[in-house]
C-alpha cells in the first residue's frame, strides 16, 4: 500500500495510518488528521499527548489509556449478554513492562458501580478459563508436534493465562499476569518463519495444480481428449504409437491457463528444440515453476505419469475413461528429476519396477513427500512413507482395484 502525499495509510475510511517517526505509529481518526499534522506529526510534543499522559507512560514499557464510553456502542455490544458488564466498561489504563526475559501486564478497568465489577470479573474469568483451554489443546496438538520449539512458547501462555490474576476493588476491576521467555526467543521466530514459508510454499504448489487440473480439464472441454504426455504437429492430439510428439502437455494447456498470448509465440509445426520454439524454454509460466526451492529456468518437476500401468501417451484419452475414478487417479504430480517445460518429456515407467523404484521418482520439492492434482481437480500431498501399492494404485488409471480413501496415509493397507 503506498502512503498519499501527507504520509497517510489509508487502511479504511475512518482508519488511517502514520509514521511519524521510524518507531512510532498513530492510527488517526480523518476528522483529526488536519490537527494531528499540525501537532504532533510535527514536534512529537503536545496533542494528542497531556502532560499526564506523558508522565504516566514514562515509567513503563507500554502504556495505554483508552475512553471506552468514545467506543461505538455496536462494536461492544456485538458479543451480546455473554460479555455485556465488560462491554460496559468506562475506561481502561493497560501498562506491560518488560525486565530481562519477564513481561508483566496490568490492567485496571473502571465501571459505574461495584456490582457491574464483580460481574465483569465473573465474565473476565471465563473468557481466561476458556482460552486456557484453547490454548491447552494447541500445546498438545499435531501442529505442535512438528513445530517442537514453538512448544515451550505456547505452554508458558497456558501458565501465564491460568496463573492471571483478577481482582475487584470498588467499582475497578485489576488484573495482572506475567510472561516468562525461558527459552531461546531466537530459535522459536526462526522455526516458525520456517514453517510459515513452507506452508505458504506449499499452498502455492497445490494452487498452481489446482489451476493445471482446471486447465486439463478446459482443454478435454475444448477438444474431446486430454493432451497426455504431449501434441504433434499443429497440436494434434497422439492418437497411434507411430504419431510424433513435438511439444508437451504443458504446451498444449497454454490458452487454458490464461497463457494465450505466450502460446501464440510457438510453431505448432516446429519440435520444442527447433529455431522458434528452443527461444521460448526460458518464458516459462510461473505455474510450472518450484515454488520452495528454486531450479533452473525452464525446468519444471510438473509432470504426468505415463507407461505400463499408467496414463497411454497414445489413442483416445478421455477422463471419462478414467475408469476407476477420477478422485482416485493421479493427474499430474511433482517428480524428483525436473524436465525442460516445453519437452515432451515427463515420469515414463518401465514394463517391470524394481522395490522401492516408483517412490524414488518423486518428491524432493517438499520435506515428507509430494504434492499431486487427481483428475478430478482436487490436490493432495502424499506423505513419502505411501505404500508402493497404494501409490501404483493412485497412479493407474484403469487397474479395477479399490484404492482407500487414505491411500495416501501411512497407516492404509499395504
Amino acid at each position: 500500500m503506498a502512503a498519499d502525499p501527507n504520509g497517510f495509510y489509508k487502511v479504511e475510511p475512518d482508519m488511517w495510518f502514520h509514521f511519524p517517526d521510524d518507531k512510532t505509529l498513530v492510527l488517526v481518526s480523518p476528522d483529526l488528521a488536519p490537527k494531528y499534522l499540525a501537532g504532533y506529526a510535527k514536534d512529537r510534543s503536545g496533542w494528542p499527548l497531556t502532560a499526564d499522559l506523558t508522565r504516566a507512560a514514562s515509567g513503563n514499557t507500554v502504556f495505554a489509556a483508552v475512553n471506552v464510553q468514545k467506543v461505538p456502542r455496536e462494536m461492544l455490544t456485538a458479543a451480546g449478554d455473554k460479555f455485556s458488564a465488560l462491554a460496559a466498561t468506562q475506561k481502561v489504563v493497560v501498562t506491560a513492562n518488560l525486565r530481562g526475559k519477564e513481561l508483566s501486564l496490568g490492567v485496571r478497568a473502571s465501571y459505574a458501580d461495584a456490582a457491574t465489577a464483580t460481574k465483569a470479573k465473573e465474565q473476565a474469568q471465563a473468557t481466561l478459563d476458556m482460552a486456557a483451554g484453547l490454548v491447552g489443546m494447541a500445546a498438545n496438538g499435531k501442529e505442535m508436534a512438528e513445530l517442537t520449539s514453538l512448544k515451550p512458547a505456547v505452554q508458558e501462555v497456558q501458565r501465564a493465562v491460568k496463573a492471571a490474576k483478577i481482582e475487584v476493588s470498588g467499582s475497578d476491576l485489576t488484573l495482572a499476569a506475567s510472561y516468562k521467555a525461558d527459552f531461546d526467543i531466537g530459535q522459536v521466530i526462526t522455526d516458525a518463519v520456517k514453517k510459515i514459508r513452507a506452508s505458504a510454499a506449499r499452498m502455492t504448489a497445490q494452487n498452481n495444480l489446482k489451476q493445471i487440473g482446471l486447465g486439463l480439464h478446459n482443454y478435454e472441454s475444448a477438444n474431446g481428449r486430454v493432451p497426455v504426455y504431449g501434441v504433434g504437429a499443429n497440436g494434434a492430439l497422439l492418437l497411434r504409437p507411430t504419431d510424433k510428439p513435438l511439444l508437451s502437455w504443458r504446451v498444449a494447456i497454454l490458452p487454458y491457463i490464461e497463457q494465450g498470448e505466450l502460446y501464440k509465440q510457438f510453431k505448432l509445426d516446429e519440435p520444442w528444440d527447433g529455431p522458434n520454439n528452443k527461444k521460448l524454454i526460458e518464458q516459462m509460466p510461473k505455474i510450472f515453476a518450484p515454488t520452495e526451492k528454486a531450479g533452473k529456468a525452464g525446468y519444471t518437476h510438473l509432470q504426468m505419469v505415463v507407461g505400463p500401468g499408467a496414463m497411454q501417451p497414445w489413442g483416445a484419452q478421455a477422463i471419462v475413461g478414467i475408469t476407476d475414478g477420477t478422485s482416485n487417479t493421479i493427474a499430474v504430480a511433482e517428480a524428483a528429476d525436473p524436465v525442460v517445460w516445453t519437452k515432451p518429456d515427463d515420469v515414463t515407467l518401465p514394463a517391470k519396477l524394481a522395490p522401492g523404484e516408483l517412490k524414488r521418482k518423486f518428491g524432493g520439492q517438499f520435506p515428507g513427500g509430494f504434492n499431486v492434482v487427481m483428475w478430478d481437480g482436487s490436490t493432495r500431498f502424499v506423505k513419502d512413507t505411501v505404500s508402493e501399492r497404494n501409490l501404483a494404485l493412485a497412479i493407474n488409471p484403469r487397474d479395477g482395484q479399490v484404492l482407500p480413501f487414505d491411500w495416501d496415509n501411512p497407516g492404509s493397507p499395504k
